[in-house]
Protein backbone atom coordinates (compact mmCIF):
# COMPACT_ATOMS: atom_id res chain seq x y z
CA UNK A 1 0.00 0.00 0.00
CA UNK A 2 1.44 3.36 -1.16
CA UNK A 3 1.79 5.78 1.78
CA UNK A 4 -0.70 8.63 1.18
CA UNK A 5 -0.35 10.35 4.38
CA UNK A 6 1.81 12.67 6.16
CA UNK A 7 4.34 11.84 9.24
CA UNK A 8 1.64 12.35 11.38
CA UNK A 9 -0.73 9.92 10.41
CA UNK A 10 -3.17 10.07 13.16
CA UNK A 11 -3.74 14.12 12.03
CA UNK A 12 -4.39 13.16 8.60
CA UNK A 13 -7.99 11.23 9.14
CA UNK A 14 -9.29 14.37 11.12
CA UNK A 15 -8.64 16.14 7.83
CA UNK A 16 -9.76 13.48 5.00
CA UNK A 17 -12.69 14.61 2.85
CA UNK A 18 -15.99 12.07 3.98
CA UNK A 19 -16.10 10.70 0.58
CA UNK A 20 -12.61 9.56 0.94
CA UNK A 21 -13.34 8.18 4.47
CA UNK A 22 -16.42 6.20 2.81
CA UNK A 23 -14.53 4.52 0.39
CA UNK A 24 -11.39 3.75 3.45
CA UNK A 25 -14.46 2.70 5.12
CA UNK A 26 -15.64 0.43 2.63
CA UNK A 27 -12.48 -1.22 1.52
CA UNK A 28 -12.07 -2.05 5.39
CA UNK A 29 -15.36 -3.88 5.20
CA UNK A 30 -14.86 -5.35 1.97
CA UNK A 31 -12.04 -7.26 3.67
CA UNK A 32 -8.92 -5.42 1.79
CA UNK A 33 -5.98 -4.47 3.62
CA UNK A 34 -6.01 -1.84 4.77
CA UNK A 35 -3.59 -0.81 7.84
CA UNK A 36 -5.71 1.49 10.00
CA UNK A 37 -2.90 1.94 12.40
CA UNK A 38 -1.05 3.92 9.53
CA UNK A 39 -4.48 6.18 9.58
CA UNK A 40 -5.44 6.36 13.17
CA UNK A 41 -2.50 6.13 16.18
CA UNK A 42 -2.73 2.52 17.20
CA UNK A 43 -3.16 4.03 21.03
CA UNK A 44 -6.06 5.81 20.01
CA UNK A 45 -7.31 3.13 17.77
CA UNK A 46 -7.48 0.90 20.67
CA UNK A 47 -9.37 3.29 22.91
CA UNK A 48 -12.13 3.76 20.66
CA UNK A 49 -12.62 0.03 20.13
CA UNK A 50 -12.76 -0.15 24.34
CA UNK A 51 -15.38 2.78 23.90
CA UNK A 52 -17.41 0.61 21.24
CA UNK A 53 -17.61 -2.21 23.60
CA UNK A 54 -18.16 -0.49 26.49
CA UNK A 55 -21.23 0.80 25.27
CA UNK A 56 -22.25 -1.70 23.43
CA UNK A 57 -23.46 0.40 19.95
CA UNK A 58 -22.03 0.95 16.75
CA UNK A 59 -23.20 4.23 17.23
CA UNK A 60 -20.78 6.73 16.19
CA UNK A 61 -22.00 9.94 18.22
CA UNK A 62 -21.99 8.59 21.65
CA UNK A 63 -18.38 6.97 20.74
CA UNK A 64 -17.67 10.67 19.15
CA UNK A 65 -19.30 12.20 22.24
CA UNK A 66 -17.44 10.37 24.73
CA UNK A 67 -13.89 11.68 23.85
CA UNK A 68 -14.86 15.41 24.26
CA UNK A 69 -13.37 16.29 20.39
CA UNK A 70 -10.34 14.04 20.84
CA UNK A 71 -11.89 11.56 18.60
CA UNK A 72 -13.52 12.68 15.05
CA UNK A 73 -16.76 10.80 13.33
CA UNK A 74 -13.76 9.67 10.41
CA UNK A 75 -12.14 8.29 12.81
CA UNK A 76 -14.34 6.71 14.81
CA UNK A 77 -15.86 5.35 11.12
CA UNK A 78 -12.94 3.50 9.98
CA UNK A 79 -12.33 1.59 13.42
CA UNK A 80 -16.01 0.25 13.40
CA UNK A 81 -15.42 -0.40 10.30
CA UNK A 82 -12.53 -2.68 10.96
CA UNK A 83 -14.25 -3.87 14.15
CA UNK A 84 -17.63 -4.93 12.37
CA UNK A 85 -15.03 -7.38 9.64
CA UNK A 86 -13.36 -8.69 12.61
CA UNK A 87 -16.13 -9.61 14.57
CA UNK A 88 -17.85 -12.82 15.03
CA UNK A 89 -21.88 -12.85 14.08
CA UNK A 90 -22.31 -13.96 17.60
CA UNK A 91 -21.46 -11.18 19.07
CA UNK A 92 -24.07 -8.88 19.79
CA UNK A 93 -23.74 -5.02 19.33
CA UNK A 94 -26.16 -2.76 18.71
Amino acid sequence: MHNIFRQDPSRDVQVLPRNITGHLERLIREGRDIDIDRIIDSSKHTGIEKVFLTMKTWSLGPVVDHFNGTVSFGEAKLVRAYMQRNTPESFSIK
